[in-house]
């Protein structure tokens, strides 16, 4: 009887925790895109922005280019955290840290040191 009572538990709450999921997309941080595509998401995203932002995205777009990473994370955190954007701005610069964080973790799995020392900061400081 227990057990059954535990099953019908842990099956309530799978349940829960499925829609809970299926729920999260729903105002949630816009999913990665390809890495390769972040570049011109950036520009076009930033193309009328004011020189500063422009001059961040501009760079952050430049170290992805140059699989610069870990500055390309740095960057990309510092433009998610500007105030003022407009909802394109917010979207790409959201949805380019969700790619540079793939790339990073993915270089991390690889037993890039830079990598793995990056992603210890950013864990203590999250």
């Amino acid at each position: 009887m227990i057990a059954n009572i535990n099953i019908k538990s842990l099956g309530l709450s799978m349940a829960c925790l499925v829609g809970l999921a299926a729920g999260c997309g729903r105002g949630g941080p816009p999913p990665a895109m390809s890495i390769e595509k972040v570049p011109a998401a950036l520009q076009n995203a930033y193309a009328g922005a004011k020189p500063e932002l422009k001059q961040i995205a501009t760079d952050l777009a430049q170290s992805v280019q140059g699989k610069d990473i870990g500055t390309a994370f740095v960057q990309a955190q510092i433009l998610v955290d500007q105030p003022g954007l407009t909802r394109e701005q917010q979207t790409a610069a959201s949805q380019t840290r969700a790619s540079v964080l793939q790339e990073l973790l993915a270089a991390e799995a690889n037993g890039d040191p830079g990598a793995a020392a990056i992603m210890k900061k950013y864990r203590q400081t999250k």
